[in-house]
This record gives structure tokens, sequence and C-alpha cells, in this order.
């Protein structure tokens, strides 16, 4: 391991029966460390190629190789800058007690678990006899970061709710398209995380990978749960989405009531003071006559009364 290379960092954890686990954690990998990776442990260039943080994985990538396994997975993170959730990709190379990290930092999480695992001194509270085992244990680490941008987000979602029957919901507009945004994406990242750890519990198996004590089957039941809660928060985003465009519509349409009641009422007095403004002097009515003025008005407040009842007894007001 070369001491000057920063962006290497090197752990040795102890396992059971005088096991020992190599954890390198890679930030920001560049030409150097994939060369040294290259090198050092013989990773295929396409998996190191794949690895480079340049390059982002749209899709998950699980690859069996003769003595490692290749994986690189996205997971959710909220982004400060632009308000958003966002995927990180991060990159794992798990061999015989041997595992290897690459990622930016966009999940401090994990470079924490690391600086963890360092305070430690190798001496591990929960058992690790395996890269398997580590590698687990990270991911369940991660699975519970996402759960908690899901209670984050469940939070929002609930503030939403009460800002839109408190008559706010104009102002919750933005705040809606937001978390529809956010969910879309945290739905799009965690996707397939079921299949792909289905997939390397497979490769892992038939490498000859151990795991001594993670069980499986309760990552798979993680996965599951994180995308059937996900999967509520967003029929719950789309219910109040709805609910919010209903009570805007409804509000439009009052508005519009209100509006087009008005103009109805005044059409009397218009029309009479368009007619009575017409230079056709002769014949006109109540022109020469001294009350004449007090007639005209009284006729054009007759006419909306008029209307306003019309519309009182239709039940429209």
């Amino acid at each position: 391991m070369p001491r000057s290379n920063h962006k290497i960092n090197s752990l040795i954890i102890k396992g059971g029966h005088k096991k020992k686990i190599t954890w390198l954690n890679i930030l920001n990998a560049g030409a150097n460390e994939i060369a040294y990776l290259r090198r050092e442990f013989n990773f295929a260039p396409e998996d190191l190629r794949d690895a480079t943080v340049n390059i982002t994985a749209l899709h998950a990538k699980v690859k069996g190789r003769e003595n490692y396994i290749f994986l690189a997975i996205r997971f959710p993170y909220y982004s400060q800058e632009n308000e958003t959730i966002n995927g990180a990709e991060i990159d794992f190379f798990i061999g015989h007690d041997l595992l290897v990290t690459l990622h930016d930092n966009k999940i401090n999480l994990l470079k924490k678990l690391f600086d963890g695992y360092q305070k430690q001194n190798g001496k591990q509270i929960t058992p690790i006899d395996s890269s398997v085992d580590l590698y687990y244990q990270i991911t369940d680490k991660l699975l519970d970061w996402s759960f908690n941008l899901l209670d984050d987000m469940s939070k929002t979602i609930d503030d939403i709710e009460d800002t839109i029957f408190s008559h706010k919901s104009r102002s919750a507009v933005t705040t809606l398209l937001d978390l529809r945004r956010n969910a879309i994406n945290f739905r799009t990242i965690t996707k397939n995380y079921q299949m792909v750890f289905e997939k390397f519990e497979k490769l892992r198996a038939e490498a000859g990978l151990s795991d001594s004590h993670t069980p499986f089957p309760a990552v798979i039941d993680k996965t599951k749960d994180l995308w059937n809660t996900i999967e509520n928060r967003q029929e719950m985003l789309e219910a109040l989405y709805a609910t919010n465009e209903s009570i805007l519509n409804y509000r439009l349409n009052d508005i519009m009531k209100t509006l087009t009641i008005f103009s109805v009422i005044v059409f009397p007095l218009t029309l009479l003071a368009a007619i009575f403004g017409m230079n056709t002097l002769n014949g006109m009515p109540f022109i020469n006559h001294p009350l004449g003025f007090w007639w005209i008005i009284a006729i054009m407040l007759l006419g909306s009364f008029s209307m306003l009842l019309f519309f009182k007894r239709k039940g429209w007001m």
C-alpha cells in the first residue's frame, strides 16, 4: 500500500479464527489509484473502467470473476445544492478476505463507517469473518441511510398535508412538485435492489465467498421493505397532489362563479347606460322629464335587483 496516496485508506479487520479482512476505501479514484488496483489485485480492466468516479452507472452492475465479484450500485442521498434526492455510485470489489470500495464521498456515511472501524482498532462488536460479512454490514447501514431519507420525506409530506388543509394550497404546489420529483428519483435508484442482491448472493455462492454471520434473507427483506415504503410514499404524494389540484380548481371555479354573477348583475346597468348614452334625443324617454335621471337610475337598480333575485332563487349564490 503506497503511504503517500491519501486517496487510498487501508484497514485490517480482525475476524474470527485469526482471519484478517483488508478493507481499502478509495475516494475519488483517479488514474493512479486505478493503476494501483490493476497492478496489485489484477482486477479486470472493464471493471476498473466502470469504477472510475467520472463514469456513473445508470443501472446496477454485478459481475462474477474468477477471484472476486464486482458490484456497482447507486444509493440515494440528499443534495443540499439543488435540494433534490440524487444517486451516488459506490463500487465494490469483494474478494477472499478483501473488500475495496470506491466512491466520491457524496454519501459520507461510508467514510464514517470506515473511520468507526478504525477507532475500534479492528475489534468488531458485530462478528466479521469474511469480506462478504463486511460488505453486508456496509450495505445494511446504507439501506438504513435510505430509510432515514424516507423518514425525512415523510415528515415533509405531513407538513404539506397540514398546509393544504389550512387554506394555503397555492404555496404547497412547488413543494409538492419537488417531493414528487424526489420520490421518482428515489424509486428509480432503488428499483433493482432486490435483483442486485439476489444475483450477488448467487455469484457469491458460486465463487465460494463465505458469509458466516450475515443472514441473507434479512438483507432481501430490508430491500423489499424499502421498496414498499417508497411506493407508499409515492402513492401518498400522488393523492395529496390530486387533492391540492382539486382544492385549487374548486377555488378557481368559485372565483369564476363570483365574477360571472357580478358581470351579469352589472349587465343591466351597462345596457341602460349604453342606450341612454346614444345621441338620439328625439323620442328618448325621460330626457325632458325633471326626474328623468332618477327614473333611469331606478330602472337600472331594478334590473340589477331582478338579476340578483333570479340567482338567489336558482341557488347559484
